[in-house]
This record gives structure tokens, C-alpha cells and sequence, in this order.
């Protein structure tokens, strides 16, 4: 499941090396200035409270114990969760 994500992630753009376009005419400083005094960007600056957190060794019996766990019928769409 990882790597199918991370793949639709990291190809998002394409596979043809295309950048995006956005960044293509714009730098990301002026795409972030542009939005800066944003009402939903301000807001969430406002109430932003940095937290840190440690990520935990997990095993497979842990992640079966989620996804089996999971509701099958909230589903929304074919995910073969009815395996487990």
C-alpha cells in the first residue's frame, strides 16, 4: 500500500519529467507571499501550536490489528479489505 501511494505521489506531475506548471512562472516565495494574508492562511497561523512527536517501531500484526479493525462497509471503493 506504501509504495503504491508514494508512487502516485512522486508521479503526480508525470512520468515525462514535466515540471509544474505553476512553479514554472512563479518562484515558491512569490506562490507563498501571494497567499500569505490568505483568511484561512492567517487563521491557521493563529491557532498553530507546534507539538513534537516520535514515531514507534511497528510490525505487521499491528497493522492487521487496524485494518481489521476498519469498518469494511465505510469503504469508498474497491479495496480488497474484505481479505483479511
Amino acid at each position: 500500500m506504501c509504495d503504491v501511494s508514494n508512487n502516485f505521489y512522486v508521479n503526480i506531475v508525470g512520468s515525462d519529467n514535466q515540471q509544474d506548471p505553476i512553479c514554472d512562472s512563479n518562484s515558491c516565495e512569490d506562490i507563498v507571499g501571494e497567499f500569505s494574508d490568505h483568511p484561512s492562511v492567517t487563521y491557521i497561523k493563529s491557532n498553530f501550536v507546534r507539538k513534537t512527536f516520535n514515531f514507534q517501531t511497528v510490525t505487521g500484526g499491528d497493522i492487521y490489528n487496524i485494518l481489521k479493525s476498519m469498518k469494511r462497509n465505510k469503504a469508498t471503493g474497491f479495496d480488497r479489505f474484505w481479505i483479511l
